[in-house]
């Protein structure tokens, strides 16, 4: 077989192969881009309904409608962050029941700890 004939075919299947396995690449990193978009939003979301709960707990403290919808956002920002914002979220949940002083000062703890898990999550 000549020379120029391996090197023709070799030269038309890379060029067949070669945008495939591009465009493959191009897929799969646009999904994990798209899904890390999507898992930044939903957390920002929860953390923001927590945050935003707590001021209206806080505001009305002895309603039990509203220690219900802080216990649930809490919960909801707990199941979307990790190891340490679910640590700083039940340290939290245990202070709602010591008084102001204690639970905004862990408040405030919590919000950082899921602050720092969100700019992670964006850089």
């Amino acid at each position: 077989m000549d020379v120029t004939i391996i090197v023709c075919v070799i030269t038309t299947l890379s060029a067949i192969i070669a945008p495939v396995v591009t465009e493959i690449v191009r897929s799969r990193n646009e999904t994990k881009i798209k899904r890390m978009e999507l898992i930044y939003v939903r957390k920002q979301q929860a953390y923001q309904d927590f945050a935003d709960a707590y001021g209206r707990y806080r505001d009305r403290p002895n309603t039990g409608a509203f220690e219900a919808d802080i216990m649930g956002k809490a919960r909801a920002a707990m199941i979307l962050s990790g190891a340490k914002g679910q640590e700083a979220m039940s340290a939290f949940c245990a202070s709602l029941n010591h008084g102001f002083a204690e639970s905004d000062a862990a408040f405030e703890t919590a919000v950082s700890v899921l602050s720092k898990e969100l700019q992670s999550l964006r850089y």
